[in-house]
C-alpha cells in the first residue's frame, strides 16, 4: 500500500539536502576566493591575477586546487554536482598552472595538463561526467 504522505516528505527532505549542500558549497567557495586575493599581503604589490571559471558536470562533489609549477598552491573551492559554476580569482605567476581535482565521495584524484596563463586571463575548467575518458585529466594515485 502506498503512502503518499511519506513520498511527499521524502521528496521535500531530498530537496532540503540538495539545497543545504549547495548553500554550504557556495559559502565555502566565496570565502576561499576572498582569502586568495583580498587577504594576501602581496596582492597590492602584484595586482596581476587570473580568474578560474569552474563548472562541475560530474556526479560527485569535487574539491579543486590550483598549483603553479614550483610555486604557490591555492585551494580554490569545493564545488557541488551537476552543472554548478564558481569563479575564483588567484594571483598570476609566470609559471605553468596545474589543477588538482579530488572527488569527495570516491576520493579519486585527477590532475590536468599544465596550462599557461597571462594576467587577466579567464581559464575555464569543466569537470565532465566521464572524466576518465577526457584527454585533459589524468587520474593519479595518492598514498
Amino acid at each position: 500500500m502506498r503512502q503518499p504522505g511519506k513520498q511527499v516528505a521524502m521528496w521535500w527532505l531530498s530537496r532540503l539536502v540538495v539545497l543545504s549542500s549547495l548553500v554550504t558549497s557556495l559559502a565555502a567557495c566565496s570565502r576561499a576566493s576572498a582569502l586568495l586575493v583580498e587577504d594576501d599581503p602581496w596582492a597590492e604589490e602584484e595586482p596581476d591575477s587570473i580568474t578560474v571559471a569552474l563548472t562541475n558536470d560530474n556526479f560527485y562533489d569535487a574539491r579543486i586546487h590550483a598549483q603553479y609549477d614550483g610555486g604557490n598552491r591555492y585551494s580554490l573551492c569545493t564545488i557541488a554536482v551537476n552543472g554548478q559554476q564558481v569563479e575564483v580569482t588567484i594571483r598570476w605567476e609566470p609559471r605553468p598552472l596545474i589543477f588538482e581535482i579530488m572527488f569527495i565521495i570516491s576520493g579519486a584524484v585527477y590532475l590536468t595538463h599544465p596550462v599557461q596563463a597571462l594576467p587577466g586571463d579567464v581559464i575555464e575548467v569543466r569537470l565532465p561526467p566521464n572524466i576518465d575518458a577526457s584527454g585533459f585529466f589524468r587520474r593519479v594515485r595518492r598514498g
